[in-house]
Order: C-alpha cells, then structure tokens, then sequence
C-alpha cells in the first residue's frame, strides 16, 4: 500500500537524479541542485499511517532544503508520530524544516513527548500544527 507508493516516489526521485549517465560526480551534483529546489512536500489526505512515518523520517535525509511538510489528514496516531521522531533523528545535520502539519490525525495529549524530540531534532520548527 502506502509503503509502496513512497518506494515508488523514491524510485522515481532517484530517476529525475540519474538522468546524466556521464559519472557518479556529475549524478551526486545533480542530486544536490534538485535536492535544493523542493521546499513544500505536500502529503495530506493520502491515508498514511504509522509504519509510513518511518520512510517519510528517512526521505527528509534526501530533502535537505525542505521548509514545509504537510502530513494532515492522515491516518498518523502517537506511534507514527514517534516512528517519525526515531527516523529523522538519524539526520545530520537538520535540514531547514520550519513548517509541519499534523491536523486530522489520530494524536493525543501522549503525543507531547515525540513533539518535544522533534523540537529538539529540528529546532528550526517555526510551526506546528497537529
């Protein structure tokens, strides 16, 4: 299901990156310049749950000049939001991150203690919303 579908966007990433086969060096650059456009992944309302979180946490690892992510509407609850936590905390450095959505998901008052470990992952958190 949704495991797939975020496979799928990562195969296809990685295609927009290989597309000059001249040499890993010319491919590594042109990650880097794509990497650097992308500011607003918008993913609301696609019926993500916990397990995705995981990918999404990773995925970030790609997206270093993401401002905004958008996961409302979702199907995330508490263990989601930690899964994301545990995935983004392996990212070095922070990207720019200002903006995350987590409106219409399935979070609780428990959730507070994953919110607080993603402050201090991504302290350039201007917003967040759940």
């Amino acid at each position: 299901g949704i495991q797939l579908k975020l496979e799928h966007f990562a195969q296809n990433w990685e295609h927009v990156y290989s597309r000059n086969q001249n040499s890993d060096d010319t491919r590594r650059e042109n990650t880097t310049a794509h990497n650097k456009s992308l500011k607003h992944l918008r993913l609301y309302g696609n019926n993500l749950g916990d397990e995705d979180m995981l990918h999404i946490g990773a995925l970030l690892k790609r997206l270093t000049s993401l401002e905004e992510l958008d996961l409302d509407s979702n199907n995330i609850t508490n263990k989601g939001l930690a899964n994301f936590a545990e995935s983004s905390a392996c990212l070095s450095p922070p990207g720019h991150l200002r903006v995350l959505r987590l409106s219409g998901n399935n979070l609780t008052a428990d959730s507070a203690h994953s919110l607080l470990k993603i402050l201090k992952i991504h302290p350039e958190l201007e917003s967040v919303t759940s």
